[in-house]
């Protein structure tokens, strides 16, 4: 894939390269992708429709996130699901860090007293869920300056 088809996104073009964009995901048949108004095919799935959506996620990627200047690509966060972003984290030779992003979320929490953690809750108590979601935070050159947990 070709991706000069579109100036890198700054903050001075998003107007116009937004429609740009647009037009490219189309062509590529990946919009609806970035929509989400497509979904991963199924356990059923054949393993060439698993890889066939998998290629199409990675052009819908590609096509923005290569088109970014790259002074703009530290906004785009990569977004994990809650549980499968913690088994990742703690696999790392950085799970240290992210332990210790993780205990300073909860220790903020408690001190504001935003919630508490509960082992059993009683029957009668409807419990909130939640997941956990991890950042990089980068400078400019790309090089991890904070690890940041969210609750």
């Amino acid at each position: 894939m070709n991706n000069d088809k579109v100036a890198p996104l700054t903050s001075d073009n998003y107007p116009s390269r937004k429609q740009d964009t647009i037009a490219i995901l189309l062509d590529h048949n990946v919009y609806g992708i970035v929509l989400g108004k497509e979904s991963p095919p199924g356990d059923d799935a054949s393993k060439k429709e698993k890889l066939c959506y998998k290629k199409r996620c990675n052009t819908a990627f590609s096509s923005i996130y290569l088109n970014v200047s790259k002074d703009l690509r530290p906004l785009i966060a990569d977004i994990t699901e809650g549980n499968k972003a913690w088994e990742e984290a703690i696999r790392l030779k950085e799970a240290e860090q992210w332990k210790a992003a993780m205990d300073a979320e909860m220790q903020n929490m408690k001190s504001r007293k935003v919630c508490c953690l509960v082992l059993a809750p009683p029957k009668e108590v409807k419990i909130v869920g939640c997941h956990w979601v991890y950042n990089l935070k980068k400078n400019n050159e790309g090089k991890v300056v904070h690890y940041q947990a969210r609750f």
